[in-house]
């Protein structure tokens, strides 16, 4: 027993995490080690549980010893009930947690609550409901001496969607790529909501998938509900949204990754950076360039049962050489879970956090700061009144992500999702309870990071909005085959009782039971400021950042930074100075990461489509018009995807072409249409005028239209449904694009346009306040000058250029002088 003491310990140490200092100790001694021989006995317990924690440890860590050790981290409560038997086929939280009660009378501490939760995930990790890595399977997974032994292209720091896209791109583009994870399983797992796209993110997803990635495809076999929001409005702002079975999305994503030929993974957990300090450069402010990255993990994998430790174990580590490194660690880099009083250091429910990566970003001079997070309590699907909500189903015609997809495998078995309402009791409640709330009582640095502005928790939504007796949430389910219920809008981290005391407060929700409670979790983020657009670091060359840990929030922006860092980090190989850049006139993306570059941000960053200045030329339709193209140049999107988009843009052609020449009406056939005209107008006409939808003017021209029309006609008829859609959205705002397109042409061409010093910024109409402000401050001498000022917007760079334009034309006409 004292033989394995060592081992043993590192083993629960590295799966829980729940004691800081402990923690600690153990990354410094994998850090430290330069023997691979393992260390045995009671010596080395000062090495892994320091002479000054508050812990006792026995002196003899045995088998039996081991329930009672953990039971110091956290109890089985005494109010915990069975409330049905999980089948093996069920959801893994489900199985794992055996559908836990969290009783409204408990009187146990959130501490112990929470922490009990975290042990009973970890133990059951390997065997969730029977899932078995796909690496496993197929011979993706490589030992750690096998991934020390060779030297990659890239390495991807990161198994999450950020990562996932990071790796794909960067394989397809036929680099030699490493993706480093903790846990094989974890792999494109849905850590909060099981959905994807919406408003805005749904563009994303879109464009994700235009230029090759994987998140649209997986988001077509894992849906189980297709909705498209914001359907009353233009299709500019359409926002294609699925529901999600999670276990069908991970096993989906992880099948994708691993056809990848290119891509191999090793788990093992990154503690710091190999960087080569010899091309350091001061001018420049690099302190060189990365080399690899230093890594350890335990030599039996992970195995939680004290009688599988063989006296063999040992901590690993080893230094991964690569050419390039794309760190996309999400949630996890210091990250810290908040439930009520308790702080938990973790970086997702049942995974640990990387706090010694964190320090070296730090101490390499990275600007890191806090911000954080929330998801809602899972709930038991039979002990909810579904009656008493409305039924939100999804749509008869699934719209796909994926272009290459004319339908979704579960069209014909979607599942409905359900709208409901809080009341002033649930809200009393939380009221009365907000001390105990993490976001607005934990002293010290943890449960001080900023929030997300746009998906509040829903104790910030009753503080800040007091006046409001009610507010909107939706219960969604997690899967075909479980019975867990997502209650979206209702992410908290207040302690499990009152959770689970508010929600039996809400018509519906009275015999509700919490299979486990939610929860905050706060996390390092590095100011995006320090990114060129490319997500390459400016401080280390060949670093590049992706997803959470730039600051934004949800899986569609993350997965498109992951993207883009990947190609480029992939272009860079061969090329050395190629680029692959996305502007905000292009895509979404482009918004995304020059928001992220050019402002920064100081709370999680959300996509909307209202971020966007040309959003009618970016619509969630014709992603693949905006970008495909530009992707094959550069080796990240097949040729499949580039056929298929000169396939659909032959169609639009004759579509466009039918619509304007040959389906052409006078006044007179007008009139017999039931639409009033003074002159001849063609089929394009009347839907740029909006007198028409598509659909309308084909039924008008099959009753009134001529022979010719008609034959015509056939052609749009023929077209594919979504190569309609899109047909209709450019003729609906083909006036208006126009303007646009010149509009984006005349910025770029007159970037170089002296703007006259004496522009008194205040009286200029159409300019914000902090736009007037800030240019006022900085005074650009041009307009490229005016386009790197944070906060001005490329809709004020076309106005400055017209007004500048214009005073040139007409020089008496003057602009306001500075008093």
């Amino acid at each position: 027993a004292a033989q394995t003491t060592a081992t043993t310990m590192s083993r629960l140490l590295r799966h829980t995490r729940t004691t800081e200092a402990l923690a600690a100790q153990v990354r410094l001694l994998r850090v430290r080690r330069t023997s691979r021989r393992p260390l045995h006995g009671m010596a080395a317990l000062p090495l892994l549980c320091g002479r000054n924690t508050a812990l006792s440890v026995p002196r003899i860590l045995t088998p039996a010893v081991v329930p009672s050790y953990l039971s110091r981290f956290g109890r089985a409560s005494s109010t915990s009930t069975h409330c049905h038997e999980a089948s093996p086929q069920k959801d893994s939280l489900a199985s794992s947690h055996q559908c836990e009660e969290v009783s409204s009378s408990s009187s146990s501490s959130s501490s112990r609550d929470m922490s009990q939760y975290l042990v009973r995930d970890a133990v059951q990790r390997e065997s969730e409901h029977g899932f078995k890595s796909v690496f496993e399977e197929n011979g993706r997974r490589v030992s750690l001496r096998e991934a020390a032994a060779r030297r990659w292209d890239v390495v991807v720091v990161g198994g999450g969607h950020a990562g996932a896209e990071a790796a794909a791109a960067s394989a397809r583009m036929g680099a030699k790529t490493l993706l480093v994870t903790h846990t094989l399983q974890s792999v494109g797992v849905m850590s909060c909501n099981p959905s994807i796209g919406g408003v805005g993110k749904g563009h994303l997803v879109r464009e994700i998938d235009a230029l090759g990635g994987i998140m649209g495809k997986v988001a077509d076999r894992a849906g189980i509900q297709f909705r498209l929001l914001n359907r009353t409005k233009g299709p500019a702002v359409w926002g294609p949204r699925a529901q999600s079975d999670r276990n069908i999305y991970r096993r989906c994503l992880q099948e994708e990754l691993a056809s990848l030929p290119g891509l191999s993974i090793v788990e093992a957990s990154v503690d710091d950076l190999l960087v080569d300090e010899r091309q350091a450069s001061k001018e420049e402010r690099v302190i060189g360039a990365v080399r690899g990255v230093c890594v350890s993990t335990g030599g039996d994998g992970y195995k939680w049962d004290p009688n599988e430790l063989s006296e063999s174990s040992t901590v690993e580590t080893a230094e991964l050489k690569a050419a390039r490194v794309i760190v996309a660690t999400g949630t996890f880099l210091g990250g810290m879970i908040l439930l009520g009083r308790e702080k938990i250091p973790a970086g997702r429910f049942g995974d640990p956090a990387a706090h010694a990566l964190s320090r070296r970003l730090r101490g390499y001079g990275f600007p890191l700061a806090r911000v954080k997070t929330g998801t809602p309590p899972r709930l038991h699907g039979p002990s909810i009144d579904f009656s008493a909500f409305e039924v939100q189903p999804g749509d008869v015609k699934p719209l796909p992500f994926s272009f290459l997809n004319d339908t979704v495998p579960h069209a014909d078995c979607q599942l409905p999702c359900y709208a409901f309402w809080s009341n002033a009791v649930a809200n009393d409640i939380v009221r009365k309870n907000v001390h105990q709330s993490p976001e607005f009582s934990v002293p010290g640095k943890d449960g001080l990071g900023v929030g997300p502005r746009y998906c509040p928790s829903f104790e910030a939504k009753v503080v800040r909005f007091a006046e409001r007796e009610r507010h909107l949430g939706w219960l969604e389910p997690e899967g075909l085959d479980t019975d867990v219920i997502y209650p979206a809008g209702l992410s908290m981290s207040l302690p499990p009782d009152v959770q689970l005391q508010m929600m039996q407060a809400i018509p519906g929700l009275e015999q509700v039971k919490m299979l486990r409670p939610g929860y905050s979790v706060e996390y390092d983020y590095v100011d995006p400021r320090i990114l060129h657009p490319t997500m390459e670091t400016s401080l280390v060359r060949g670093l590049y950042f992706a997803g959470q840990l730039n600051g934004t929030t949800g899986y569609e922006e993350a997965a498109s930074q992951g993207l883009l860092a990947g190609i480029n980090a992939a272009l860079s190989l061969g090329s050395p100075g190629e680029e692959f850049l996305v502007d905000r006139t292009q895509a979404y993306l482009g918004v995304l990461v020059d928001d992220l570059t050019t402002l920064g941000t100081k709370e999680p960053y959300r996509m909307f489509t209202s971020r966007a200045e040309y959003r009618l030329s970016l619509r969630a339709d014709n992603a693949d018009q905006r970008l495909t193209r530009l992707g094959h140049e550069v080796g990240a999107v097949s040729s499949e995807r580039l056929s298929a988009l000169d396939h659909k843009e032959r169609q639009l052609a004759a579509g466009k072409d039918v619509l304007e020449n040959r389906l052409r009406f006078s006044v007179k056939h007008l009139e017999s249409m039931g639409i009033p005209g003074r002159k001849m107008l063609s089929g394009l006409d009347l839907l740029s005028g909006a007198v028409l939808s598509l659909d309308q003017l084909v039924e008008r021209v099959l009753l009134h239209g001529t022979a010719d029309m008609k034959a015509a006609l056939r052609i749009v008829q023929d077209l594919p449904w979504q190569t309609r859609l899109t047909l209709e959205s450019e003729s609906r705002y083909s006036n208006y694009l126009y303007h646009q397109e010149k509009d984006i042409h005349l910025l770029r061409k007159d970037q170089n346009l002296t703007l006259p010093v004496s522009l008194n910024y205040s009286v200029l109409p159409g300019l914000s306040s902090e736009e007037r402000e800030k240019l006022t401050e900085y005074r650009p001498a041009t307009l490229a000058s005016a386009s790197r000022i944070p906060g001005v917007t490329p809709s004020t760079l076309v106005l400055l250029l017209k007004y500048v334009r214009r005073k040139q034309r007409f020089p008496r006409e003057r602009p306001p002088a500075v008093e």
